[in-house]
């Protein structure tokens, strides 16, 4: 039915999502939208810069094939010096599979050519602000009142930071060093613990001197104390079990939930919004191999966990849902979902077959547009036997994004000095579109290599009982090794 064209996404499918709902060129091709986990993140879109790194980078290996590829097929497509950049890229002969090869590995030849690397902030490609097809920012049309106003579901999981925690905002550096200011050893001891899990729940394991300096390396020394005050687990104070699942939370409000909470308040405006939060850790991981291979406790409601039960895919053994709560949780899910699209209301299938659907649902109600931290958001959760998915009205994570995150980003630009507020009959798509290129370059981050000398103290703070400077130090398997297992 061309009238009801839904358009739903996860993770970058998500911001493709936000994409869409902020340039006029589809205005008109989609009546409602659900976003999974990235909705109008920073990471959603490139400035024009991005896209010219990438550009040059990306024709000067195709000039230096043989340099990077022992192959028969690099010498057989290697462009020609005297082949203009232009010409290399779009009349090569070579295979999809190679191009993606070689565009995956233009950031470790030549990263000073194009620095934006995947992190936590940045994405290598990806959609880019144009000043055509995006005239910014998808975040900042929404801030500026430039979206189509449809319906839509939009909303995370509890622990999206399980995946993405780790030292650096951009992780590596063409030459494999870290790409922030901090010493290899120590980086590579702080990916090895966030990576495997271990003692991840033991509170003797990522104490306060290398958990202050890992906030950092994030976000500056001088938001640590401010971040430490709400993401701790000093007994009797914080409220997390360990700094692991402190910082955990700390890189979900900031990679994901407070700006997805901002634009849910925004997107509220002009039309009606449902907002959800994910907190299950499935039975079965999403994207394990070998099948059937259980979650591991530093995972949780994870990146991408919802996603089975948003398809019910009960019918999979290697991505699906098992047992009668995830069952009962994927059927309200994907009833959700379906709603929507049918009928522009999670809460009314319309005139479709509704034999089967949930029954014991809680009505889903549209977000709040006045209130930051009240907000009618639906948690999904169920137990092993059953669905126990509730509305709550209120919840920490928003008051944590304004505590802490929302005058941090309205400090760095992400978010503008005063909320606007917009008419629900008000319309954009007749707006003129701009020419030229997108502006200025956000989300871009310089690269630093140099390290800390107390790098060298941190990186004996293991898992142990002896004291050094107040810092645990020594291990059972050697100081050598990792700062943590």
């Amino acid at each position: 039915d061309p009238e009801r064209v839904m358009l739903f996404g996860e993770s970058a499918g998500s911001a493709a999502v936000a994409g869409h709902l902020t340039s006029p060129w589809s205005a008109g091709l989609f009546h409602s939208a659900a976003m999974q986990s990235g909705g109008f993140s920073v990471w959603g879109a490139m400035t024009m810069h991005h896209a010219e790194d990438n550009f040059q980078a990306m024709a000067a290996s195709m000039k230096e094939l043989t340099s990077n590829y022992n192959r028969s097929w690099a010498y057989r497509y290697q462009c020609k010096d005297s082949s203009s950049d232009v010409d290399c890229l779009t009349k090569t002969r070579l295979s999809g599979k190679h191009l993606v090869n070689i565009a995956d590995g233009i950031e470790y030849w030549y990263d000073k050519r194009a620095t934006d690397w995947d992190g936590l902030t940045d994405c290598q490609w990806g959609p880019i602000s144009d000043g055509v097809v995006l005239q910014d920012h998808p975040f900042h049309l929404l801030a500026e009142g430039s979206w189509h106003p449809v319906p839509v579901i939009i909303g995370l999981n509890r622990d999206e930071g399980t995946e993405f925690i780790d030292v650096c905002r951009n992780g590596q550096n063409g030459d494999g060093s870290p790409s922030c200011n901090v010493s290899s050893k120590l980086y590579d001891s702080l990916y090895s613990f966030f990576q495997t899990g271990k003692g991840i729940n033991d509170p003797k394991c990522f104490q306060d001197p290398l958990y202050k300096r890992w906030m950092a390396l994030l976000w500056g020394p001088s938001n640590v104390e401010s971040l430490f005050a709400v993401y701790n687990s000093t007994p009797g104070i914080g409220a997390f079990s360990t700094n692991f699942w402190a910082a955990e939370q700390a890189v979900t409000d900031y990679l994901a939930a407070c700006t997805e909470r901002w634009a849910t308040k925004t997107l509220a405006q002009k039309g009606p919004v449902w907002e959800y939060e994910f907190a299950r850790a499935p039975i079965l991981e999403p994207f394990g191999h070998p099948p059937h291979q259980g979650v591991t406790s530093g995972f949780g409601a994870c990146h991408g966990c919802e996603i089975p039960f948003v398809f019910n895919r009960k019918d999979s053994t290697e991505f699906g849902i098992i047992g009668d709560g995830e069952l009962e949780l994927g059927l309200e899910m994907s009833t959700y979902w379906t709603n929507l699209a049918w009928s522009g209301n999670p809460n009314e299938p319309g005139e479709r077959w509704s034999k089967g659907l949930a029954t014991r649902s809680p009505k889903w109600p549209p977000r709040n547009q006045t209130s930051s931290a009240s907000r009618s958001l639906l948690l999904f959760n169920a137990t092993d036997d059953a669905s126990i998915s509730h509305v709550i009205e209120h919840d920490v994570r928003g008051d944590r994004c304004e505590a802490v995150w929302f005058p941090m980003f309205r400090r760095s630009g992400w978010l503008p000095p005063k909320e606007k507020h917009f008419p629900s009959s008000e319309r954009w798509a007749d707006r003129p579109m701009l020419q030229g290129i997108g502006r200025g370059r956000h989300g871009r981050h310089s690269l630093q290599t140099s390290a800390d000398p107390s790098d060298l103290e941190l990186n004996r703070l293991v898992c142990g009982k002896s004291e050094v400077d107040g810092v645990a130090s020594g291990s059972e398997l050697g100081d050598e090794v990792a700062v943590l297992v």
